[in-house]
């Protein structure tokens, strides 16, 4: 049994990915209204359904879902500075319909649809797997079970990088949760700064960092910002000091960002979906080779789990 279980927590950590409460509530909501606007789903189970998918519909699912995280943002800040005129007349009368907080790593780089495709059928193979009755649930009620098993599975996901993070930043009293934390968003902080060029306003965007937008213009000095570059280059130049420091680090991955920026948007989607995948960018280009169509059209199931 530890054998079993050490197996299955290392295929986990390799081929599972976090997915948030609201993607998942939202993406649900989109397939039960999928399966009723299509009659000849009715009796399917999931893997079926999953299978006569339009090979676009996470992409589209995933737009959907950040313009209505966009819109929400965009109004809860109206409602903490009080700009009443970007309000709904409901909104306005109830404020409390907004207290509802976005998920925290809504912006960032892991919530994609091909992480949440790749996660939701390995999910779903390790289901049909390790429980003989999985296929006698309904349809809703195998959805149900993928929830909680998605939940499960953040849950445990979390707890091997807290562990991780321990064996990272730990000493004899502990590895307080907010330090490793801030240590990660300080050291991402001074990879977009130095190697990608984003702006102190882009980068408190991406991190979540919360600040007043309308007190800082394009272009200018974020304190918060600036306290975040300060000790994430300070952290990175203790950990490469070894190998020429984090100045000459951040110079070799500006190299490999050009190589990346000069290929055509296909090849970049080539070697995004080798990478979540983990095979090779040939394989990948070969698969679209055969189907004839754009990496932009469809990400590669049959690179998923059966």
């Amino acid at each position: 049994m530890r054998t079993e279980a050490a197996i299955v927590a290392a295929l986990t950590v390799l081929e599972a990915s976090r997915i948030e409460d609201f993607d998942f509530a939202r993406l649900c909501d989109a397939l039960f209204e999928y399966v009723k606007a299509h009659p000849g789903l009715k009796d399917k189970n999931l893997q079926e359904v999953l299978d006569e998918l339009p090979r676009s519909w996470f992409l589209n699912r995933k737009a959907e879902i950040d313009q209505e995280l966009e819109q929400l943002d965009k109004r809860l800040k109206a409602l903490k500075h009080k700009k009443s005129e970007e309000l709904t007349p409901e909104e306005k009368r109830d404020p409390n319909r907004l207290n509802k907080p976005l998920p925290k790593t809504y912006r960032r780089w892991e919530r994609s649809p091909a992480f949440w495709v790749h996660s939701i059928r390995y999910l779903l193979a390790l289901a049909r797997y390790r429980k003989p009755d999985f296929e006698d649930y309904t349809l809703r009620k195998q959805i149900y079970f993928l929830d909680e098993h998605r939940k499960a599975t953040n849950e445990f996901l979390e707890a091997q990088r807290n562990h991780m993070a321990f064996l990272e930043y730990g000493s004899p009293t502990g590895a307080p949760k907010r330090i490793v934390e801030l240590a990660r968003d300080q050291v991402r902080a001074a990879v977009l700064s130095d190697v990608e060029k984003r702006s102190h306003k882009e980068i408190a965007n991406i991190l979540g960092v919360d600040v007043d937008e309308d007190k800082y213009k394009v272009g200018s000095k974020i304190p918060k910002i600036q306290a975040l570059l300060r000790e994430g280059r300070s952290l990175l130049d203790d950990a490469l000091k070894g190998t020429g420091g984090w100045k000459r680090r951040a110079e070799e991955m500006r190299d490999e960002a050009d190589r990346y920026n000069s290929l055509s948007q296909d090849d970049k989607l080539i070697e995004y979906y080798a990478e979540i995948t983990g095979h090779t960018v040939e394989q990948i280009r070969s698969f679209y080779q055969r189907s004839g169509e754009s990496p932009s059209s469809f990400m590669p199931f049959d690179f998923s789990y059966p």
